[in-house]
C-alpha cells in the first residue's frame, strides 16, 4: 500500500539555516491549515482540501473524517469525497486550534504493472482563522526577531546538543503573546528558561480574525535543531 501525505506550509512559516546547520520555523500544529467557515460550508473534500486530486481518485474504499476538538476525538465514515451528514456535523463543531485528519482509502491502477492497488492518502489540517496573527511588520521581521535574540546567541553560547527544542504559545486577541510553554525540552534547564524568555519579550503581533472581523486567539509552535526540525 502506498501512503501520500498532503502538506502546505503556513504563509509564516519559515527556516533559517545559521552555523552548525541549526534550522527552525514558526507554524501551527500541522503544515497544512483550514479556516472554521470553509468547514462550515464545505459539501466534498475538495471544497477543504486545496488540489484534492479528483481526476485520479475514483475508486473509493472508504474515508474517514477525524476531528480532535476540545481533546475529544471523533470519527465519521464516508464512502467517497462527497460529505455525508454524520461528517458534516463532526466538522462543523470543531473549534479555532483544532485538527482535523481524512484518510481515503482507494483502489489504482499501477502504471508500470498495470496491476490494482490499494492505496492512502492521508490529510492533516489545523483549523485556523479566516485572517492569521502576523508579527508587526510582517515574517521578514519575525525572522529577524528571532535571528537577532534567539538563534545567533545559542549558536555563539551553546554547545550543539542543547541547540533544540520545541515552544507552543498563543497570539491573543489583543496581539499579545501569551501561554508560552516549552513543549520539547532542549535537554538543558538553562536554554528551556532562555527560550521562554525571548518569546516572553517578544514585541506584539497583529491578532487574528475570524470570518466575522471580531478578533481571536491562535496558537502556534517554535521549533529548532540541527540539521532540521
Amino acid at each position: 500500500m502506498k501512503k501520500l501525505v498532503l502538506g502546505l506550509l503556513l504563509s509564516i512559516t519559515f527556516l533559517g539555516g545559521f552555523a552548525q546547520d541549526l534550522v527552525y520555523e514558526v507554524r501551527g500544529k500541522n503544515l497544512k491549515t483550514v479556516t472554521k467557515d470553509v468547514l462550515d460550508h464545505s459539501s466534498l473534500l475538495s471544497d477543504i482540501i486545496a488540489g484534492y486530486p479528483v481526476n485520479w481518485v475514483k475508486d473509493y474504499i472508504s474515508v474517514d473524517v477525524l476531528t480532535e476538538n476540545d481533546g475529544k476525538t471523533e470519527i465519521a465514515k464516508g464512502e467517497n469525497q462527497v460529505l455525508n451528514k454524520e461528517q458534516k456535523t463532526i466538522l462543523n463543531k470543531v473549534d479555532l486550534d483544532s485538527e482535523v485528519h481524512i484518510n481515503v482509502q482507494y483502489k489504482s491502477i499501477n502504471s508500470v504493472t498495470e496491476l490494482q492497488e490499494n492505496n492512502e492518502m492521508v490529510v492533516k489540517m489545523t483549523v485556523v482563522p479566516e485572517i492569521q496573527a502576523e508579527f508587526e511588520g510582517g515574517y521578514e521581521n519575525l525572522k529577524r526577531y528571532l535571528k537577532d535574540n534567539l538563534i545567533d546567541r545559542i549558536v555563539e553560547n551553546t554547545p550543539p546538543e542543547f541547540q533544540k527544542g520545541k515552544v507552543v504559545f498563543k497570539i491573543d486577541s489583543n496581539g499579545k503573546l501569551v501561554d508560552e510553554e516549552v513543549l520539547e525540552s532542549s535537554g538543558d534547564t538553562n536554554m528551556d528558561n532562555f527560550l521562554l524568555e525571548v518569546f516572553r519579550n517578544m514585541p506584539n503581533w497583529k491578532p487574528a480574525q475570524n470570518a466575522k472581523g471580531e478578533k481571536v486567539k491562535q496558537r502556534f509552535e517554535f521549533s529548532m535543531g540541527i540539521g532540521g526540525c
